[in-house]
């Protein structure tokens, strides 16, 4: 009977420490859980977080995609204006270029122009001299010649209009 009870105290006991041991397993397996509760979370939260990041990084790319088309439009543009300034630097270089050769031109018109009014000074002087000498002749006979005075006045008409009508075409 002593050993009886012995072994059932023996058995108690190991009871008893299997008992403990069940109890600290019960109580590491709920910390466990709750450890595992709190990485689920945490594991939630980073794919929520790794998802915004994901989005946001999406939006970038296609942020970026349209900065490259644009970009590319932008170069395009240059180049149409670039081509267009080409163009136009073409245009005002022949345009320098006539308007070099019509002031050479309006230059010599202009010499020309000095000349022939010279020439016509000169050809009213001595249209002038002649009509004087016309008068002084027609004064000298104005008595004798009654025709010789209007061909005179004739004269003069005709050369004061020839004169004027030079002078006016000169100017």
């Amino acid at each position: 009977r002593a050993n009886l009870q012995a072994q059932l105290d023996e058995a108690t006991a190991a009871r008893a420490n299997l008992q403990a041991q069940l109890d600290e397993a019960t109580a590491a397996r709920a910390n466990l859980q709750a450890q595992l509760i709190t990485i689920q979370e945490q594991l939630q939260k980073v794919e929520k977080e790794r998802a915004t990041v994901q989005a946001h990084l999406d939006e970038s790319n296609v942020e970026r995609q349209k900065q490259h088309l644009q970009l590319d439009e932008l170069q395009e543009r240059v180049q149409q204006l670039q081509q267009e300034r080409a163009i136009i630097q073409s245009q005002l270089d022949s345009s320098k270029a006539e308007l070099a050769a019509v002031t050479s031109h309006l230059e010599k018109l202009k010499i020309e122009g000095a000349a022939t009014a010279s020439e016509l000074e000169k050809v009213k002087a001595e249209g002038e001299a002649a009509i004087t000498q016309l008068q002084n002749e027609l004064s000298n006979t104005r008595s004798q010649m009654p025709t010789l005075r209007l061909i005179a006045v004739v004269a003069l008409l005709i050369g004061s209009t020839i004169g004027w009508f030079l002078s006016d075409f000169l100017n």
